[in-house]
């Protein structure tokens, strides 16, 4: 009897506490950003500014040997100017930092270990152990590869030969970190990228882009795959399906685009991502500041550079992302798998194309409410319209629960918005012959309009703080929530272990 009161109490404690880990989980997350200046990944992963020299090594073994040497092809397709369709991997993220990160490196003899492949197939740590090995016997100054002299390798690339096999073995490419500390010459190893040189060099298929999509991982970035029943970013990103730029959220990620921050109705305007280190964050009224968390980001785009084989117009298209980039509770550092929420997940993802149906917004088109919802269910209260693509310039209208934001001035290079336009051209005509007496009025009249403008903000940034300090009640409330909740299970499993005790008693009781 007591065993079987016990298991129940077990039981609804376990289910207790993954009730708390679903319901306060995102509350508990350790990492937090609230700076996007440079890149947030720590220094063991590739850096994503300024001069960087990666070494190269191309690695044989017993059984398989490479047909000739690789060097001259390995440069082609990291180092190289690449070509109209298939840039290199430093021209691309040349294009893609906006010049902020020139990627050069060199690429050593081969190294032939002596082992069969799959000897070391079983610990991938031993077998580049054993190259790095071979490198310190030839004397290779590791230093050259640490310009920043942050006492870690730049980067690293290990290409080696032989068939790949399938994306659960170790001969796939991939990357990873070397989280350990394994250092040789005094220098530690940091990121790395373990590539296949029969992929890379296969003529069917643009196969250099594994490359770029392995290097996206050096510098600290995630996977964006998606399962095929759900949505994700459409195979439009580097990090999804090896096409495309990378996406603004983790240009942002990386230090590359410091986006403007919109909290309240707005115009704003955005110039192309494509060549331009341009995009907004479109919060809810709740967010905290943490740059990982929910919201929204927009980004204008055109069909040049890394983003030339998009199919959209010559005049360019705007894109609206939803990100949920809270981290998980257990974690307290900054990593590649530190979300939440994973786009190969159903439900909830870590970053997503607003709309599967339609990923390019042009002139006029608008994004209600609706579409903006957060996954926690609540409504965000956004509604978007793209107002003007012209001259290479995007210009947006963010509005909050409907409320549209005063007219803008207008730009030398957009045209008005749709609803500042004037309402005839004999009104305009009229206006230019007014008196100066009556110039002198409605100069009058516009600072009188200033004023109650001026008014008018105030009020607007009293009912957005009166929000803010609503939304802080509710996450007050929300909190002590989990707080009652442990103290009501504590009550009843201790009136159960009670009740069982008098019970017992009771059974002596009668026995005797």
């Amino acid at each position: 009897m007591w065993m079987s009161k016990l298991k129940k109490v077990m039981s609804i404690l376990i289910l207790s506490i993954a009730f708390l880990i679903a319901y306060i989980e995102p509350a508990w997350a350790q990492v937090v950003i609230e700076e996007t200046d440079d890149s947030i990944f720590p220094s063991w992963f590739m850096p994503a500014e300024g001069d960087v020299c990666a070494l190269v090594v191309p690695v044989e073994f017993s059984d398989y040997h490479f047909e000739e040497d690789p060097k001259a092809q390995l440069e082609r397709i990291l180092w190289s100017e690449g070509t109209e369709h298939v840039p290199s991997v430093s021209d691309y993220f040349q294009k893609a930092s906006y010049g902020k990160l020139s990627l050069k490196g060199e690429v050593q003899p081969v190294v032939t270990l002596p082992e069969v492949r799959s000897t070391y197939g079983r610990n991938h740590v031993d077998w580049i152990e054993a190259v790095f090995e071979v490198l310190a016997q030839r004397g290779v100054d590791f230093s050259r590869f640490d310009q920043n002299q942050d006492g870690i390798l730049d980067g690293l690339y290990l290409v080696w030969a032989g068939p790949a096999q399938n994306a659960q073995s170790s001969w796939w490419p991939y990357s990873d970190t070397f989280y350990w500390d394994f250092s040789i010459s005094g220098i530690r190893l940091g990121s790395y990228s373990s590539l296949s040189y029969e992929l890379l060099t296969a003529p069917a298929a643009f196969r250099q882009f594994t490359a770029i999509h392995e290097t996206g991982h050096q510098l600290g970035l995630t996977d964006y795959y998606a399962s095929a029943t759900q949505s994700g970013t459409g195979a439009s990103v580097m990090m999804d399906r090896n096409e495309g730029d990378e996406d603004c959220f983790s240009k942002m990620l990386l230090g590359w685009i410091h986006p403007q921050v919109v909290h309240e109705s707005a115009w704003i305007t955005l110039s192309s991502a494509s060549t331009m280190p341009s995009a907004a964050v479109i919060v809810p009224e709740s967010w905290d500041g943490n740059y990982l968390s929910e919201y929204f980001m927009a980004e204008y785009i055109t069909p040049e550079a890394n983003q030339r084989t998009q199919n959209i117009s010559q005049t360019g298209a705007v894109r609206i992302w939803h990100v949920n980039a809270a981290t998980s509770a257990w974690t307290n550092e900054i990593t590649p798998s530190m979300y939440r929420y994973q786009n190969s997940g159903n439900g909830a993802k870590l970053l997503t194309v607003l709309d599967m149906d339609q990923q390019w917004y042009g002139s006029g088109d608008i994004i209600s409410e609706q579409q903006t919802g957060l996954y926690t269910g609540e409504s965000s209260g956004i509604s978007i319209k793209i107002e003007n693509i012209q001259d290479g310039r995007a210009q947006l209208c963010i509005m909050y629960h409907g409320k549209k934001p005063a007219e803008p001035e207008k730009s030398p290079e957009l045209s008005e918005p749709i609803n500042s336009v004037s309402e005839s051209e004999g009104a305009v005509a009229e206006e230019s012959n007014i008196l100066e007496s009556e110039s002198a009025a409605g100069e009058s009249e516009t600072s009188q309009e200033m004023q109650t403008s001026q008014v008018q903000e105030g009020e607007d940034r009293e009912e957005n703080t009166e929000g803010i300090i609503q939304n802080t009640e509710k996450k007050k409330v929300a909190a002590i929530i989990p707080v009652v909740f442990i103290i009501v299970v504590a009550a009843f499993l201790c009136y159960l272990l009670l009740s069982d005790k008098k019970k017992n008693k009771k059974k002596k009781k009668r026995k005797k």
